[in-house]
């Protein structure tokens, strides 16, 4: 089985990922057999993946369909195998199997059919729904929790900036929403992390299901800012972008069971805080894009 080019070229310039890259064929041999599964793939059928994993579509020895995942180890998803057996198939894909690492078999889901073509409204509401579902879980102690890395934000943001790219006033406005947020951090619920438009595929058992987590611990109105985020140009597009951002914002909390207003302060700091990791990679596009959220929310 060969490497996806694609996935390949996710790893262009990271010297350090290229044995992982020429190891994975041998680590989908060793899951198959330890699992007993069959490669469900055409003989020049590439296989699926993501930005830092490989997916191969694969049958159980019963015939039942599945999705063998190698993840690339990265921090980011460190806990997927456990947030998954703790949702278990509840709003998101369900884990069959897992080596305890990086290896993960799951039930196979429609690759290919997300949500990025849905309409935004239609969309943004199964997302919510989905998000409700999956905070009536509490995180396990080990999980990380997001609040640990808001504490640190706002030590940094308590110091003058390194650089004038986000306006004085933005940079204040989102230091004193970050430290309401962190000393109020209702940090209970099991977070997706990463719930966007194509981190939902369609399904069998339901019509929808979250892929892709990258669980941590924390306030489920932390979870908002990707809907926001992704999508934007049709908030940009729109006759009224700010009103736009926010009618999207309320419609999310609305499905999702969060205060609207609280899901803005995340994501405010978030957008501020992507904004300057932004200037760090010299992106000004991504620059302006984020601030631009930034400030729409604010008014």
């Amino acid at each position: 089985m060969a490497v996806p080019a694609g996935l390949r070229r996710s790893f262009a310039g990271e010297p350090e990922a290229r044995p992982w890259l020429d190891a994975l064929p041998e680590a989908v041999g060793q899951a198959c057999a330890r699992w007993s599964l069959t490669v469900d793939l055409a003989p020049d059928e590439p296989a699926w993946h993501g930005f830092a994993a490989l997916v191969v579509p694969v049958r159980r020895d019963d015939g039942t369909p599945a999705a063998l995942k190698v993840s690339w180890p990265h921090w980011e998803a460190t806990h997927e195998a456990q947030g998954l057996l703790a949702w278990d198939g509840d709003g998101a894909v369900r884990c069959l199997e897992t080596d305890g690492a990086w290896t993960l078999l799951l039930e196979r889901l429609h690759a290919g059919r997300d949500l990025t073509r849905q309409p935004v409204e239609s969309a943004v509401a199964v997302i919510g729904d989905l998000l409700a579902r999956l905070h009536r879980t509490p995180a396990p102690s080990f999980v990380q929790p997001v609040s640990d890395e808001l504490g640190r934000l706002v030590e940094r943001w308590a110091q003058p900036p390194s650089s004038d790219v986000v306006p004085v006033r933005l940079r204040e406005h989102a230091a004193g929403l970050a430290r309401d947020l962190v000393a109020d951090p209702h940090d209970s619920a099991l977070l997706h992390c990463d719930l966007h438009y194509t981190n939902v595929l369609a399904a069998d058992r339901e019509p929808w299901l979250a892929i892709d987590p990258k669980p941590r611990r924390g306030d489920p109105a932390y979870e908002i800012a990707p809907l926001l985020w992704n999508r934007f140009e049709e908030v940009t597009s729109s006759a009224g972008p700010a009103e736009a951002a926010r009618r999207r914002l309320r419609l999310a909390c609305d499905h999702a069971g969060i205060d609207p207003e609280r899901a803005a302060a995340w994501t405010i700091v978030r957008e501020v805080q992507n904004a300057e990791w932004a200037a760090e990679a010299t992106d000004d596009a991504e620059v302006a894009r984020h601030l631009t959220l930034a400030e729409l929310l604010t008014r």
